[in-house]
Order: structure tokens, then C-alpha cells, then sequence
């Protein structure tokens, strides 16, 4: 085995080894397929397109019903303060907003700090209005599992929900902040956050990606119990 084969399979060894446990068998399949490239060169640009894998973290799939008051029941504990959270930030960063509009010189300035903090306001209203989650689930719920699965598929649907109204917040902090510039500058540069409002809508959407696949995996496993 030539020095490139054997770096092509030492990387895809490594790429199987520190893969997320939803991704183990993608990478598995990865891994075997390189068997199959005759060209080393080639071989190696496999392994390195593999790296992929890692970019982004999936959890294990239900396998069953049996799994889901204890996949429900860590939902629960991750998830619960997260709303009201996130109610907070957007009341209080429209209110930060509010004063910006004393430091505003143009109609520019003016329209971008006022749509901020109407879009921050609102979004906050809405979702501490929602008061996401509910308490967790009772014992007596986990001995049936189809009642357990739809509560939990509930939950994640509302979380989905907050999700989006959040996602929409942070890219009318973008849009607003870039209006908010006239001639290069800012009208304050202590609170403009358009970095950290970027990777902010991309965590959310990364999060909104894996509730929709846990509620296409338990839409799955009813559909199979049904």
C-alpha cells in the first residue's frame, strides 16, 4: 500500500472514530467505499471530502418507542430555560436599541434602530407569551409509550416554533444593523452585534434542523407501531 493510500485510510479511520453517533454509519459507509477508488490520488481527495462528517454533530437515532419518555425526559432538562431566555435578550436588546435612537443623525439611522427594536420587542412578547415547554412528563405517562411519543413530538414542534421566531429576530438584527450604517460607521459601536447575530441565526438553524429530524424519527417509529 502506497504512503497516499495508507494517509487516505488513516484519515477516514479517524473520521469513523470521532464521528457523531448519527453519523457513525455515514461514515462507516465512507470509509468502505474508498476500497473501491483505484487511483491513490483519487482515493485520497475521498478521505478528505469525508471530513465533512465531522462538520456538524447528529445524535443517535430512537430506535424505538421504548427510547422516547427518556429522550423526552433530556429534552426537558436541555431545553426548558432556553425560551424564557431568549424572551429576555430580545426585550432587553430592543430596549439598548431605544437609546441608540437619541445617538441616530440620518432617517437612515433612525428607520434601522426603530425596526430593531420593534422586531425585538415583539419577538420577545411572543415567545415568553408561548411559555414553551410544560412540565415534564409524570411516570404514569412513560408506561404509554404512543401517549409519551405524541408529548414529546408536542414539545419539540413548540420548540420548533420558538426556533423560528428567534431565527427571524436575529436576521432582522442583521438587516437592521445594516441599515443602521450610514458612510461606514455606526451609530453606536458598543452595541452593534451583526457578527454575533450571524452566528446566532446559524445555531439556530443548525438546532432547528435536528428537532425536525427527531420529529421525522418519531413520526417514523408511529407510523411503524400504527
Amino acid at each position: 500500500m502506497t504512503l497516499v493510500r495508507t494517509l487516505a485510510v488513516k484519515i477516514t479511520g479517524l473520521v469513523v472514530r470521532f464521528a457523531s453517533p448519527g453519523a457513525k454509519e455515514w461514515a462507516e459507509g465512507l470509509a468502505l467505499e474508498i476500497g473501491y477508488v483505484d487511483n491513490d490520488w483519487s482515493a485520497l481527495a475521498w478521505a478528505l471530502g469525508s471530513l465533512r462528517v465531522l462538520l456538524g454533530y447528529r445524535e443517535a437515532p430512537l430506535a424505538s418507542l421504548r427510547d422516547v419518555p427518556a429522550a423526552a425526559a433530556k429534552f426537558h432538562i436541555s431545553a426548558r430555560p432556553r425560551p424564557r431566555t431568549f424572551g429576555w435578550i430580545f426585550v432587553l436588546n430592543g430596549a439598548l436599541y431605544l437609546w441608540t435612537l437619541d445617538l441616530a443623525t440620518t432617517a437612515r439611522e433612525r428607520a434601522g434602530c426603530t425596526l430593531h427594536v420593534l422586531s425585538m420587542v415583539v419577538a420577545g412578547i411572543i415567545i415568553l407569551a408561548s411559555r414553551s415547554l410544560k412540565d415534564a412528563p409524570g411516570e404514569d405517562s412513560c408506561f404509554d409509550l404512543i401517549a409519551s411519543a405524541h408529548r414529546y413530538r408536542t414539545e419539540l414542534e413548540r420548540r420548533c416554533y420558538i426556533q423560528r421566531i428567534a431565527a427571524c429576530a436575529f436576521f432582522v438584527c442583521i438587516v437592521t444593523d445594516m441599515l443602521a450604517v450610514t458612510d461606514g460607521r455606526y451609530v453606536h459601536a458598543m452595541l452593534r452585534g451583526t457578527d454575533m447575530f450571524v452566528i446566532c441565526l446559524t445555531a439556530i438553524a443548525f438546532a432547528l434542523r435536528t428537532n425536525r429530524r427527531r420529529i421525522e424519527r418519531l413520526d417514523a417509529l408511529l407510523t411503524e407501531r400504527s
